[in-house]
């Protein structure tokens, strides 16, 4: 067995695997421990075993391999704590986002209130409007109708009851003087009542007057009501561009939530946003996993090229482990 190392018969020496087999040699130095493979060829060629140098090789890209996947690992895990403090932090923002949400609905839900309060005084406007016109317009009639009623009742009044004493006077004339001292009496009996009735009279008319100043009064109130509510209309009708301004946005934003619908599939709105809280919870943005999936790829192309690396070692190993088992077969039958 030997004999395949003597120098007079062809063997496999190092010489003959770098002038033969170079490609063998040039993808073992790639090894990280070359040096440590390298050193075991004069102890192979002192045995005349090159097997020794292949279970060489074979452990320092077993090493060399462990220690990629150690490397590999330590990587992957660091990518996925990235990762995972990526999701903590959407979910953080996701969280204040609802919370904005919120907020706007409840200044959604107010502005529509204060709508309702503009919408119903401006249906007031028109009604206190009227009735300060026919407040103003009825105002001197109303006090003209007093006035001519009082003194047309006092004037028949008078009118009257100077007639009845007439006549009474002018059938006295005729009678005895005892009858005119009791007429003359019941005349100044009845012009005192008449005095007194017309006293009473003129005291209901100055009433009459003071309720219509109180009347001019509440008028004059309500007039200033009026300049208040006109000014409270202006800032209504200001208010009311607002709102249509708004009105405007949110058509747009219905647009927004009619596509949302579209694409969810979602019966309403409400369904609509919980599946998209849902897809927030497992999303995470391009810009943030970007780096990360591209270091992963890197790292998988890198283990595939290991991999591919460890077969095409093993492709070599177990060629050269034929060859090796050729040659000793080959010098046993030359021996025999």
């Amino acid at each position: 067995m030997m004999g395949m190392f003597d120098k007079g018969k062809q063997g496999v020496t190092w010489d003959y695997l770098r002038e033969r087999h170079p490609e063998i040699l040039s993808e073992l130095k790639t090894l990280r421990d070359w040096d440590t493979v390298k050193a075991v060829v004069p102890e192979a060629e002192k045995l005349g075993d090159y097997s020794l140098f292949s279970l060489q090789a074979l452990a320092s890209f077993i090493k060399e391999f462990h220690i990629e996947r150690g490397l590999l690992g330590e990587r992957i895990e660091g990518l996925t704590q990235k990762l995972e403090d990526t999701r903590t932090e959407m979910r953080e923002r996701d969280s204040a986002l609802e919370k904005r949400i919120h907020v706007l609905e409840k200044g959604l839900n107010e502005v529509q209130r204060k709508t309702l309060l503009i919408e119903g005084i401006s249906n007031l406007l028109p009604r206190i409007n009227e009735l300060e016109e026919k407040l103003e317009m009825n105002q001197a009639e109303i006090l003209a109708r007093f006035e001519k009623s009082y003194l047309r009742l006092i004037e028949e009044k008078v009118e009257e009851l100077v007639n009845q004493r007439i006549r009474e006077l002018e059938g006295s004339i005729l009678g005895v003087s005892g009858d005119l001292a009791k007429s003359l009496r019941e005349l100044q009996e009845r012009h005192e009542k008449l005095i007194i009735e017309n006293y009473e009279l003129r005291r209901k008319v100055e009433s009459l007057r003071g309720a219509l100043r109180k009347k001019e009064g509440e008028l004059a109130e309500l007039r200033k009501k009026v300049s208040s509510y006109a000014e409270l209309n202006r800032r209504i009708e200001e208010l009311q561009r607002r709102v249509q301004e708004y009105e405007k946005k949110t058509g747009r934003l219905s647009k927004a939530e009619r596509e949302l619908l579209r694409l969810t599939g979602a019966g309403s709105l409400e369904e609509a946003l919980e599946a998209v809280r849902r897809m927030k919870e497992e999303y995470v943005p391009k810009s943030k996993v970007a780096p990360l999936l591209s270091e992963l790829k890197r790292l998988q192309e890198r283990l595939e090229e290991l991999e591919r690396e460890n077969a095409f070692l093993r492709e070599k190993n177990e060629k050269l482990s034929q060859a090796l088992k050729m040659l000793l077969e080959r010098e046993e039958s030359e021996e025999s």
